[in-house]
């Protein structure tokens, strides 16, 4: 679960459902039923993440690298299609799609009159040179009069889904190499270097889907757990995130906070290739021995769920099987049954990724 925090009385701009800052990480900001919103203003928001690139052609190989991109690409670019809350794939930049069948073609017929930040009109053969860079050799992206066109030699049933996640992000690249998108902005400052961390969006006047009520967002990048509690606490941000572990903290300092649905899971994993952890009633031992509850009520300040399985049970049906409550007698006889006695004279390394601030208080 992810947290936003906001100073009391600090005055909220209304954002347009594509605004949706941060994906999970953020919820949509809202102004108060006794004002209207109005146009203008600049948004502050700082982050713990960094962000290398927003070009879709260099998505990093890291999960949680390509998390933090894709939160801040969306406010620059649009795909094809869309998922809206409930997972179910709405049109974008595509306003209807079909396929043969069977789903080894599909075409995409495109929205008229979109257009990208620097008002290059969007065309079907500008959308479809784009995914081919980001399908690959695998996918045969070609453009008709009004449509996209992907060819597979394999069916392809899933193919809205997949192009609404992820770098499937539809851009135009500038002479000069600038990539503009059609989304709600347009970047008008970049990190430099280490050294800068500050990224500016502007707001993108011609958007098909309307214009952002803020002129802009100021992006903080990098910035560390202790600053962000300050920064949002003394009012110099409008919007930070905040690890869970921190919510009683800062709520005592009158900040206000809101949240998404549990979108993280925390799990071990054993590196089998170590003979301590090979035997799979040793992996069964320390399972029983985590305190679940403690962690989520103590550390994440009641802000997770505890789990005993990776799905939950609303996705996979079947979670309720494994158990999440904390077993020490069934971990003494694990190990008494192996031979092993519950002691710390061999103890077990734990890895985690210390610039993480919520896995670091987990851990």
């Amino acid at each position: 679960m992810k947290r936003i925090a906001f100073p009391a009385g600090t005055r909220l701009f209304r954002l347009i459902a594509a605004l949706i800052l941060f994906g999970t990480a953020a919820t949509l900001l809202v102004a108060t039923p006794s004002t209207r919103p109005a146009y203008g203003g600049i948004l502050r928001v700082q982050k713990s993440g960094r962000v290398v690139t927003l070009d879709p052609r260099q998505w990093p190989s890291d999960s949680i690298r390509a998390a933090e991109t894709e939160q801040l690409a969306s406010l620059v670019f649009d795909r094809l299609v869309r998922l809206d809350d409930h997972g179910v794939t709405q049109p974008a930049l595509a306003v209807s799609w079909q396929h043969d069948m069977q789903a080894k073609r599909w075409q995409f017929r495109m929205r008229e009159g979109a257009k990208f930040a620097d008002s290059t009109p969007l065309t079907p053969e500008t959308a479809a040179l784009a995914l081919q860079q980001l399908l690959g050799n695998e996918f045969d992206v070609s453009a008709t009069s009004d449509s996209v066109v992907i060819l597979a030699d394999h069916s392809l049933p899933d193919l809205p889904a997949q192009l609404a996640t992820g770098r499937y992000f539809i851009f135009h690249s500038a002479a000069d190499g600038t990539l503009f998108g059609t989304g709600p902005f347009r970047v008008t400052e970049w990190p430099a270097g280490d050294a800068s961390t500050k990224v500016i969006l502007t707001a993108n006047e011609s958007c098909w889907a309307g214009r952002p009520f803020v002129d802009g967002i100021e992006i903080t990048l990098g910035v560390d757990l202790q600053k962000r509690a300050n920064v949002i606490a003394f009012g110099q941000a409008d919007v930070v995130d905040l690890p869970a572990s921190q919510v009683r903290l800062v709520g005592q300092r009158g900040v206000r906070t809101a949240s998404s649905d549990p979108v993280e899971l925390f799990a071990l994993q054993f590196d089998l290739v170590r003979p301590a952890v090979q035997d799979a009633r040793i992996r069964e031992a320390i399972s029983a021995a985590v305190d679940r509850a403690s962690i989520a009520d103590v550390v994440l300040q009641r802000q997770g769920v505890p789990a005993g399985s990776l799905l939950p049970n609303w996705l996979s049906g079947y979670a309720f099987l494994f158990p999440t409550a904390l077993d020490l007698p069934r971990t003494k006889e694990l190990l008494t049954a192996i031979g092993r006695k519950v002691s710390r004279a061999a103890p077990l390394v734990l890895v985690y990724d210390s610039g993480d601030d919520e896995a670091r208080a987990v851990a």
